[in-house]
């Protein structure tokens, strides 16, 4: 059923797209995820998406939180400023920029 939300499809992987969730924790009302590989959307956007979709299936979820707040950032850089890797797949059809810009 949520083959479309989760997971790593085929044509996604051929074009770069390689993010992945995983579930590290269920504590009551909180749960615990990793994010991993590469997203086409900002990894704050994938967090949000999770969530609405975690909370409207378990109403009951009241919090979901990143294993690691790292995880939640789509660059990494080194003490001093210069960017060491971009977590984000290939603009595969352009329209990054613009969909960023218009919100």
């Amino acid at each position: 059923e949520n083959d479309d939300m989760f997971g790593c499809h085929p044509r996604c992987a051929e074009i770069g797209i390689t993010g992945d969730v995983d579930l590290v924790d269920i504590e009551g009302p909180f749960v615990t995820i990793a994010l991993s590989g590469r997203f086409w959307h900002k990894r704050r956007t994938v967090l949000h998406r999770v969530g609405v979709h975690v909370s409207q299936r378990i109403p009951e979820i009241i919090e979901i939180t990143l294993e690691d707040p790292e995880m939640a950032e789509d660059f990494e850089y080194n003490e001093d400023g210069e960017l060491v890797l971009d977590k984000r797949s290939p603009d595969f059809n352009g329209d990054r920029e613009m969909m960023a810009f218009n919100g």
